[in-house]
């Protein structure tokens, strides 16, 4: 079976865009892309170096994420109950952005 290409920030940015009433800003810097929906953050990249981004998670979820992919970990900047760190360079279909957003408002992120 064919791996998924790794994930690139375009990607990224066109799937958080897509959400519902989603913005990105630059909050912090002019190399950290943040995405809001109702001024509330749920995704994080930098743009440079794309290697990772943060994600909000429901905190039940983001422990049993992190247990069972070595690829998702805690965030080193954000909340490490409400957030998880993902790898773009993970290929398994089951870390799609589909499934690490999750398909529940809690946990914002689908693929």
């Amino acid at each position: 079976m064919l791996k998924p290409p790794k994930m690139d920030i375009c990607s990224f940015r066109d799937y958080c865009l897509s959400l519902p009433l989603a913005e990105e800003t630059l909050p912090f810097d002019e190399n950290t892309l943040v995405f809001k929906i109702g001024g509330k953050i749920f995704a994080a990249a930098e743009i440079g170096d794309f290697r990772h981004f943060a994600v909000k998670c429901d905190p039940d979820e983001a422990i049993l994420l992190r247990d069972r992919f070595p690829e998702i970990r805690p965030p080193k900047y954000f909340n490490k109950r409400h957030w998880n760190a993902i790898g773009t360079s993970c290929r398994s279909r089951a870390i799609s952005p589909k499934r690490c957003f999750g398909s529940k408002s809690k946990s914002l992120f689908v693929w």
